[in-house]
């Protein structure tokens, strides 16, 4: 692993974008000054390496009606926030729902529940682009004695297969580019041939997260995009972020579930280089080295991301 570490980063002068994407183009809160004088955006945006679909929050305060009418279920958003020196985009996704209060007439907030990335889960089955076909038997009775048949051709539906010998990723490549998926394959733990043909009977993305399992890797959301990771080979051409308890609200807490894996928690000031898989120097007196993070939060409350992480070798 590739010993590069940094303290970039200057943690004052929060500001934050929203961007709403539709039809007619694309529209930008922010409460940078003066152009978002007045105007407050609130975000509650969860992360984790665990391939389910994330859910966050946006609200915001003081804007009118006009702008308000942007806010619409469906619409595009995407999070832009940090510090100064470490401003950039925290998630992305789709406004499910919306709650305006309208009787607060001081603030008037407006709620955005949204869901994180695109959602795959309900991308349609996809079929092999190989014609299969049946003749189809037709008769009606124009009187007694007097029938009348003819067949037909019937198109089927022929399910996407794999002969053996087919690599998984070979197998992934192909189920991403027929369903018209952006999920980037940064590593496999293990892509060995398949030792019987496969057959695709699961929805694309369900079968994406199967074959990830497989392969020893991971089908997670980051701020770039859906990958498929084992987290073997950290991003040399990235900065690992650097840790110490001085940047920490508190020392790190150890968790331990029922099968005696560890994990570590902390909390530290919002910083939008950390999300799901991200490798971190964490120097402190209860863990000291590196950790990947495995879930969390950012809170735009108190501007704190708060991590569960685990060591790494």
């Amino acid at each position: 692993m590739a010993n590069i570490t940094t303290n970039k980063g200057t943690f004052w002068g929060y500001e934050t974008d929203l961007q709403v994407i539709n039809s007619d183009g694309t529209y930008t809160f922010t409460t940078k000054k003066p152009r978002g004088y007045g105007l407050t955006i609130e975000f509650e945006i969860p992360f984790n390496t665990d391939g389910s679909i994330q859910q966050f929050t946006v609200t915001l305060y003081n804007i009118s009606e006009e702008h308000a009418a942007v806010l619409k279920k469906g619409n595009h958003v995407k999070v832009t926030s940090g510090p100064t020196d470490l401003f950039s985009k925290l998630t992305e996704g789709t406004i499910i729902s919306t709650e305006e209060d309208p009787d607060d007439n001081l603030d008037y907030p407006i709620k955005l529940n949204c869901l994180g990335g695109v959602d795959y889960s309900k991308t349609k089955n996809i079929y092999s682009t190989a014609s299969g076909s049946k003749d189809v038997k037709h008769a009606v009775t124009i009187k007694k004695g007097e029938v009348i048949k003819w067949n037909t051709t019937k198109r089927l539906k022929v399910k996407l297969t794999f002969k053996k010998g087919t690599k998984p990723s070979t197998i992934m490549k192909r189920i991403i580019r027929q369903a018209k998926m952006t999920v980037k394959i940064k590593h496999l733990k293990t892509d060995k041939p398949i030792k019987k043909a496969y057959t695709l009977s699961a929805k694309p993305f369900n079968a994406l997260q199967s074959l990830a399992k497989q392969c020893g890797s991971k089908l997670y959301f980051t701020p770039d995009g859906w990958v498929i990771d084992d987290f073997s080979k950290p991003d040399v051409y990235k900065d690992h972020i650097y840790l110490t308890s001085n940047e920490l609200a508190s020392e790190p807490t150890k968790n331990e579930d029922d099968d005696g894996k560890v994990t570590y928690s902390f909390t530290t000031a919002l910083d939008p280089r950390i999300y799901g898989g991200v490798i971190i120097d964490l120097n402190s007196r209860t863990v000291d080295g590196f950790v990947r993070v495995i879930s969390g939060e950012h809170d735009s409350a108190d501007w704190t991301t708060q991590c569960e992480v685990e060591e790494v070798g």
